[in-house]
């Protein structure tokens, strides 16, 4: 059975209803960075991480990617930006895109000289919004793996990981190394 980790941990989503302006994102998602983000807010992590000989960083904000729209717009040209934005704010009018629970999988991720911590997990309602994102936009996009970046060596520089191919190139490391226990909510 797959152990989730996340049981008693506090995790609460960040709301930040804001008025409606064009290519804005509502209902408390983020779109930063060319990314539609889900904020998320994990309590009781240790500020620093050494795992495999790499002193990281907790980053000052987390949050789950969920469409990687730079790439989208760099693939179907730049006017399928407004296009998703509007069918993820339709969609989330009508189902929930939430954090289920994290997986017991921790990935050790290297891309030239950044290095990061990443926990997988799972989002719901994800397939049927790509699903639907590929039927109304006539693409073909599959979901990208889904995870938070937990720790950087470089503050707060992430690494995209948003195939299947991406995920296959990280390094899979022991829950032991990154205080397991922190993130079931109790401290070491």
């Amino acid at each position: 059975m797959e152990s989730e980790f996340n049981q008693g941990a506090d995790i609460e989503f960040v709301d930040k209803m804001d008025s409606k302006t064009e290519n804005q994102i509502e209902r408390g998602f983020n779109l930063n960075e060319g990314y539609i983000q889900l904020p998320i807010t994990i309590d009781h992590l240790p500020p620093k991480l050494d795992v495999l000989n790499y002193e990281l960083l907790l980053k000052d904000e987390l949050h789950c990617s969920l469409v990687c729209i730079k790439n989208l717009t760099n693939k179907y040209g730049p006017d399928i930006e407004k296009k998703i934005i509007d069918l993820f704010n339709d969609f989330t009018l009508n189902y929930d895109i939430a954090l289920v629970n994290f997986h017991n999988e921790f990935r050790l991720v290297h891309r030239k000289e950044r290095v990061s911590v990443i926990a997988m997990c799972n989002i719901s309602n994800i397939d049927i919004f790509y699903k639907l994102l590929n039927e109304k936009l006539g693409i073909s996009e599959v979901i990208p793996p889904m995870h938070v970046t937990l720790y950087t060596l470089q503050p707060n520089m992430g690494i995209g990981v948003n195939t299947d191919s991406e995920l296959q190139a990280t390094e899979i490391v022991s829950p032991d190394a990154i205080y397991i226990d922190s993130l079931n909510g109790t401290k070491k």
